[in-house]
């Protein structure tokens, strides 16, 4: 006996990626997922269908929505950590120099939020207080960028290029 023919499955045709590009792809597509419907409002589902993957595909990654929201909030944490000015910035050791080097990281970190503007809207909007594990993560990011700005103003101070009575703390 024959079988009919089936129609042939509509599939988007299969890309082979290295592991990392097709984890990056997914991520990719759960920041869209996320944007588009928050955190509480994205399911499995909508990040499986906008990244165009198989179920199992996604778990080969990521054990859950938390879990691959947690990827992006570790995301953006290490771009803005990461962040440094583009070419090279001179040293402060006078006063111009000092300002140089400040607006030039200013402006890299601006860039940064620019470029990545909705995966920071993610951070601030759906991170901060949606789970005990995103807000240790959130103070650790922000402790690691004090100690980071508190040791540049030590080095300008000792320098003469920051006034020694500026709680570094607070700065």
């Amino acid at each position: 006996t024959r079988r009919p023919e089936q129609p042939a499955r509509s599939r988007r045709p299969r890309t082979r990626m290295t592991r990392a590009a097709r984890r990056e792809q997914v991520l990719d597509a759960a920041t869209r997922a996320f944007v588009r419907g928050g955190y509480h409002g994205t399911h499995v589902e909508d990040v499986i269908r906008e990244a165009g993957i198989a179920r199992g595909t996604f778990y080969l990654y990521f054990e859950s929505k938390h879990s691959v929201f947690e990827a992006l909030v570790e995301r953006m944490l290490a771009v803005l950590l990461d962040t440094r000015p583009e070419g090279a910035v001179p040293d402060a050791v006078d006063l111009r120099a000092a300002r140089v080097q400040i607006r030039a990281n200013y402006r890299a970190i601006l860039g940064v939020l620019h470029r990545h503007s909705d995966l920071f809207r993610l951070l601030m909007d759906e991170a901060a207080g949606a789970d005990k594990g995103f807000d240790d993560r959130l103070t650790a990011h922000r402790a690691a960028w004090q100690k980071r700005v508190r040791d540049r103003i030590c080095v300008m101070a000792d320098r003469g290029l920051a006034r020694r009575d500026v709680d570094r703390d607070v700065a």
